[in-house]
């Protein structure tokens, strides 16, 4: 599944405040340049367009949300979609990354959230792995 990607330039003021009232910090906002967001949906879906701005926790996270490219840009607080991969091995299962009852596949279904290896610290060497006993 292809991702839809259409960016809309936010209103960089009403970031700041939203940011603010979500509990952001100010080493947490964006430059004036970052304040465009992408659509996250796949790229089959119905209604509004989608991009993930700000999570804190366990609070709902904060979403910019906007129809076509002339209508207005509403910043709503959604829950996170919990509809794990169907990828077979329980440790490396990734639940949806975008908010619950979204339009359109999973993120896993696109690729930009595939399971990633186990990350840990490097072995170490064993004197018989390294040829010296």
């Amino acid at each position: 599944m292809k991702t839809c990607r259409v960016a809309r330039r936010l209103s960089y003021p009403a970031l700041l405040c939203t940011l603010h009232a979500a509990g952001a910090t100010e080493d947490e906002y964006p430059s004036r340049r970052e304040a465009v967001s992408r659509c996250e949906l796949g790229g089959e879906h119905d209604g509004p367009h989608i991009a993930h701005l700000y999570s804190r926790g366990t609070d709902p996270e904060l979403w910019a949300q906007w129809g076509g490219e002339d209508d207005e840009i509403r910043f709503v607080r959604r829950l996170p979609c919990e509809e794990p991969s169907p990828h077979t091995d329980p440790v490396q299962r990734r639940a949806c990354t975008l908010p619950a009852e979204h339009d359109g596949g999973h993120a896993w279904e696109s690729g930009d959230d595939e399971p990633r290896p186990p990350q840990g610290p490097p072995p170490i060497p064993t004197p018989a792995a390294t040829g010296r006993l």
